[in-house]
Formats: structure tokens, C-alpha cells, sequence
């Protein structure tokens, strides 16, 4: 789910979300008892509650209008990353662009075609997206941009 003003987005409020990282909550499938319905290998602690077709950490129930797509996830980040830079582009503003790339399990959108290497090559689409603003903007020369990864060992 996405949080925005301290609010789940589309969330229903006749149906709540709750999350568990314990034991299993409500009738959703999970991965480790349906690993044939992944579109994604299963994961070690991936392997909770379904949802477009991978599973995650944890198990949710309720809230499913609030639920996330992950062929929509980074564009809904750029968008609104975007958005904030044309809202802020008259003062001194700080962002923390923090995608979902290259976490997994993810999906990229279909016009990356697969998972790995299409994750990288959306999220050098996205970064170029939030660079292509600031050019546009005319603020390229008075932003510093940090791009930061950290690779964990498995």
C-alpha cells in the first residue's frame, strides 16, 4: 500500500488492513502453501500472503482496494517524486527517492519485459525521469543528486 498524509491510499474504510508477521490472518493464499500460483520463485522469509501473484514477507488481510500493483509501483514513485520537484522548484527543497528497485520480489512493468536486469533498466528509466525534471525545471545546477545502493548478502 501506498501512504500519503498519514493515510493508506484507497483504503476502504469498511475494509481494514491488517498485517501479521506472525501467524497467518485471513483467506488469502500464501506462498509457501501455493508456490504454484507465483509468477516468482519463492523466497526465504517471502513467503507470506499472495499478492499479484508473489509473495510476500508477512501476511495481510482486508484492505484490498489499498492493495499495490508492482508493474505500477516505480511509476507511481516517479510521478509523485516528479510531482514534488514542479510543487518545490521556486525554494530550496530535499527529496528522498527511495524505489522500489531493485528489492525483491519485485515485478517491473511490462514494457521492461522480466524481472533482474528490466528492474535495473526501470530504475535508469525512473532516475532519468527524476534528472529529466530538474533539467526542465532548470534546477540541475543547484541540486546535488545522490544515487545510493547497498547489496546485502543473501
Amino acid at each position: 500500500m501506498y501512504i500519503e498524509g498519514h493515510r493508506i491510499v484507497r483504503l476502504d474504510p469498511y475494509d481494514p488492513i491488517s498485517v501479521s508477521y506472525g501467524a497467518k490472518i485471513g483467506s488469502e493464499p500464501a506462498g509457501r502453501e501455493h508456490p504454484g500460483m507465483l509468477k516468482l520463485q519463492l523466497l526465504p522469509g517471502h513467503d507470506g500472503t499472495i499478492v499479484e501473484p508473489i509473495s510476500r514477507i508477512g501476511y495481510m488481510a482486508g484492505g484490498k482496494a489499498a492493495w499495490w500493483k508492482d508493474e505500477e509501483m516505480t511509476d507511481t514513485l516517479t510521478r509523485n517524486a516528479v510531482s514534488f520537484i514542479e510543487r518545490s522548484a521556486g525554494h530550496p527543497f530535499f527529496l528522498y527517492f527511495a524505489t522500489n528497485n531493485i528489492h525483491q520480489p519485485r515485478w517491473p512493468n511490462p514494457r521492461f519485459c522480466g524481472t533482474r536486469c528490466d528492474s535495473i533498466q526501470e530504475f535508469d528509466a525512473s532516475v532519468g525521469a527524476v534528472l529529466s525534471a530538474l533539467d526542465r525545471l532548470q534546477l540541475t545546477d543547484k541540486t546535488s543528486v545522490i544515487v545510493s545502493s547497498i547489496m546485502a548478502e543473501s
